[in-house]
């Protein structure tokens, strides 16, 4: 035997240290994997259950249509039940009270998911969809899990301690009151007629009327501004448009019933594209189109929980996250997306997704007229 060889019956030490270390470092690298996949999984399986509640929400509206020959009202103005038998106290002209949020329409009518009122004084709100604003005065915990997307913030969204709202501004507030609304932005140009109660209810054209226009007024029809801005041929300006079943609607595949609502506030976030302006809108609101007749936003805005994008609900009943893209950044996080066929041709940006008309621009209006409700 050569002299200095002898046979090594184990590993050095330093061998086994370094067995250890990649064992080791390799049951942290599958031990993570897990932890991604399983994180993956959960965000999706979150975005399959949102999916189906706003598909809920599509049967829903076609269910209210059948019944009632219209879309379900969003916060008509004025109230359509401003007093209710067996409560003393009739609603409030104020910011917790004023508003009806298509939701509780839906769900009550639509879906036959009914308001649990835990007070005794306002038990008698039960029998109609404003009942969902006092069970989410009363008790919100009882809500029907359905209104909200699985994957919202509901601190963001709804509570008077959210950083993302402001609890002392008059529009802002509105989810702290309304929670079951919280989670879906609701297309407000798609509603029915309203009414005072003394007669069948008004109604907008749905595509731009320059000769209409100058008519408009906000009384008996619905609380708040909703309007686009579009140029039809006299420059870009605000047009207040309405459809009020679906039939009216040029592609209703293509038009946005509901969608993710905002977690977090706009204010504080950079457009993606400077075209896109940024936009005000408070976490929770359910607003669509949120704009003013100075302050018209022509990017649509959508939520972003899952990976970015939102579910959107059309108009025919299908749900998707095609065709989005980054609206909105914070820190590098986006909080808001919008439809990727946003166009510069006459201001439209990516507003036929929302309006009646959709891309037709030449479609006669329907003229305003007494309808049903």
């Amino acid at each position: 035997m050569l002299k200095g060889y002898r046979r090594v019956t184990r590993a050095p030490a330093a061998v086994g240290f370094i067995k250890l270390v990649v064992v080791g470092s390799t049951t942290a690298m599958l031990l993570v994997s897990s932890v991604l996949l399983l994180g993956q999984k959960v965000r999706h399986d979150r975005a399959a259950v949102c999916a189906s509640r706003l598909a809920a929400f599509g049967q829903a509206s076609q269910a209210y249509q059948r019944q009632f020959g219209c879309f379900a009202p969003c916060d008509p103005h004025r109230m359509m039940y401003r007093r209710i038998p067996g409560v003393e106290q009739p609603r409030v002209d104020n910011s917790a009270e004023k508003m009806d949020p298509a939701h509780g329409w839906l769900a009550l009518y639509g879906l036959g998911v009914e308001p649990e009122v835990a007070d005794q004084t306002d038990k008698g709100w039960e029998a109609v969809p404003f009942g969902f604003n006092r069970q989410s005065k009363h008790n919100p915990q009882d809500l029907w899990e359905g209104f909200f997307c699985p994957s919202q913030n509901l601190r963001n969204t709804s509570s008077k301690d959210s950083p993302e709202l402001d609890p002392n501004d008059v529009h802002e507030v509105y989810p702290v009151h309304y929670k079951y609304a919280s989670g879906y932005l609701v297309n407000r140009l798609l509603r029915s007629p309203t009414t005072t109660g003394e007669g069948p209810g008004t109604r907008w054209p749905t595509a731009p009327d320059d000769a209409w226009e100058p008519s408009y007024s906000a009384h008996d029809n619905i609380y708040g501004a909703c309007v686009v801005s579009v140029d039809v041929g006299s420059g870009a300006k605000p047009y207040h448009l309405q459809a009020i079943r679906t039939e009216e609607l040029a592609a209703p595949a293509e038009t946005m019933y509901m969608c993710d609502s905002l977690d977090y506030h706009l204010e504080r976030s950079a457009p993606v594209d400077k075209r896109f302006l940024r936009g005000e809108v408070s976490a929770g609101l359910w607003h669509s189109p949120y704009s003013t007749l100075y302050d018209t936003i022509t990017a649509v805005v959508l939520g972003a929980r899952h990976e970015g994008k939102a579910n959107v609900l059309y108009a025919d009943g299908h749900v998707s996250r095609d065709n989005q893209i980054p609206r909105n950044r914070r820190d590098g996080r986006t909080i808001a997306s919008t439809f990727a066929d946003y166009t510069d041709e006459r201001g439209i940006g990516s507003q036929h997704h929302i309006m009646p008309y959709g891309r037709k621009f030449g479609r006669t209006a329907t003229a305003p007229s007494t309808q049903p409700q």
